[in-house]
């Protein structure tokens, strides 16, 4: 970092040990750094707030008491404190921990804390009025081996200036959300014996910074099976929900299915796999990872800082991110899951035995490419996604069995989504329909899609059946 910058600190901490005294403790914080020359409009602030030298303000909040800030610099952090502890302790020593390692790595003039902690704000207060003669000694009082260390703190940061100021708990702060969420990290982290506290500085952007999924994995859930896997060097995620607003586990009621594979694994959801293997409770045929979560800011910040201790798992092999938020849940059979399952594998031997073929027709597999029935090609070969006119999508023209058949694709339903569409047309997709003969009086159809180094096969396995 930057030695010259003289920063100003707003610090959300937070202390974490439920039940207090008897099981593991944790303190997190959260905040931001800012210099003189900071004073100017931010865009990378979370949703509605404003950044500002009073925290997080939502815009009822602002007045002239507080001034918007760019921060130059962001702060998480995690420190785990063992067992037996309690709540206040956690609280205090969060406020302690953080105050000594900004101290001891940057230039400061002040330092502002907010905590939903009125234990806090009030030893603060009281050590303060008696710096000097310690007179609070004589009292017999808990923690009191902490109030020394603060006051330690207090007369070591010399000129420095440091604000303790309250803030409302599990409310709408969200800065104080974060470092609740953390402070549960730390807790966790506690209880697996973990004593190493870690903290992070984030130089730039923090709250806009995001992992954007390949188009063939922008979608509301991806699944693995936890017992079976396949044999071929490659890398195959399950694809068994699209819609948006489809419960994480849950069937969906127009849902694609289909696999995404990939010649590398995919980094971020490898860490989420192997969390899964490694706790996972019982035999569960398979487990359904939400990928809005995975893929979320949220979730990026807090796996860079805690790599897999930003996991928990409940009862029943839930995996959740800092105990909040599903991010992966485990299914039973039969039903969808052995079914899916099942009908996927196939469609993966079907994948591998047309990759390479196009506008064949075996008699068994007919492969078409309609790419540009979905893209216009552009003089610079580049492909623009045709106008909706064609919603709710196109319709392909096969002859099968001597007969012509029209084949209706529904966007988002058994075929991509246009939203997905026009990201692959981006990287110069190429779009197939594969059509296999189901039975004696029917043929199944699939899209197959090939860019970018990962390829994918989709279908809706209610509906895609053409009738002879």
């Amino acid at each position: 970092m930057d030695e010259d910058n003289e920063y100003s600190a707003v610090m959300y901490t937070d202390g974490s040990c439920v039940p207090s005294g008897r099981w593991p403790a944790g303190g997190g914080c959260h905040g931001y750094l800012y210099t003189a020359d900071d004073y100017r409009k931010n865009g990378d602030k979370p949703n509605h707030y404003t950044v500002t030298d009073k925290g997080y303000l939502e815009k009822h909040e602002l007045g002239p008491h507080a001034k918007i800030v760019k921060p130059t610099l962001y702060y998480n952090a995690v420190y785990p404190y063992g067992t037996n502890s309690t709540n206040n302790r956690a609280e205090l020593l969060a406020v302690i921990d953080t105050v000594n390692i900004l101290t001891a790595e940057l230039k400061l003039s002040r330092i502002d804390i907010y905590t939903d902690s009125m234990y806090v704000i009030n030893v603060h207060k009281m050590l303060c009025k008696d710096l000097v003669t310690k007179s609070w000694r004589s009292a017999d009082k808990p923690n009191m081996d902490l109030w020394e260390e603060l006051v330690d703190m207090l007369n070591a940061i010399g000129t420095l200036t440091l604000t303790i100021n309250k803030v409302k708990a599990h409310g709408t702060a969200i800065g104080n959300n974060v470092a609740d969420r953390l402070a549960y990290a730390a807790r966790e982290m506690a209880d697996q014996d973990v004593t190493t506290k870690i903290h992070r500085l984030y130089k730039g952007k923090y709250w806009k910074d995001k992992v954007t999924p390949h188009p063939l994995f922008n979608f509301k859930q991806i699944y693995f099976n936890l017992g079976i896997t396949a044999d071929t060097g490659e890398y195959l995620y399950v694809i068994m929900d699209h819609p948006k607003d489809v419960e994480t586990g849950k069937k969906s009621p127009t849902p694609l299915f289909g696999i995404s594979v990939t010649k590398e694994p995919v980094e971020r959801l490898g860490k989420v796999i192997d969390t899964c293997k490694r706790t996972a409770k019982g035999n569960h045929y398979l487990t359904a990872i939400n990928l809005g979560v995975v893929y979320s800011q949220e979730h990026l910040k807090m796996t860079e800082l805690l790599d897999t201790h930003a996991y928990s798992v409940a009862k029943g092999g839930r995996v959740t991110l800092l105990g909040e938020a599903n991010v992966a849940v485990p299914i039973t059979p039969p039903g969808l899951a052995q079914g899916a399952l099942i009908r996927t594998l196939d469609m993966y031997k079907l994948y591998k035995t047309c990759v390479g073929k196009e506008d064949t027709d075996d008699g068994v597999v007919k492969i078409l490419d309609i790419t540009t029935q979905l893209y216009t090609v552009t003089d610079k070969g580049k492909l623009l996604l045709k106008a909706g006119q064609d919603v709710p999508g196109p319709v392909v023209q096969v002859t099968l069995s001597g007969k012509v058949i029209d084949i209706p694709l529904v966007y988002g339903n058994d075929i991509l989504s246009r939203n997905q569409l026009l990201k692959l047309g981006a990287g110069n997709a190429t779009i197939r329909l594969v059509v296999n003969r189901y039975d004696a009086k029917s043929f199944e159809y699939y899209i197959l899609v090939e860019t970018d180094g990962v390829s994918g096969i989709y279908g809706n396995y209610y509906i895609n059946k053409v009738f002879l």
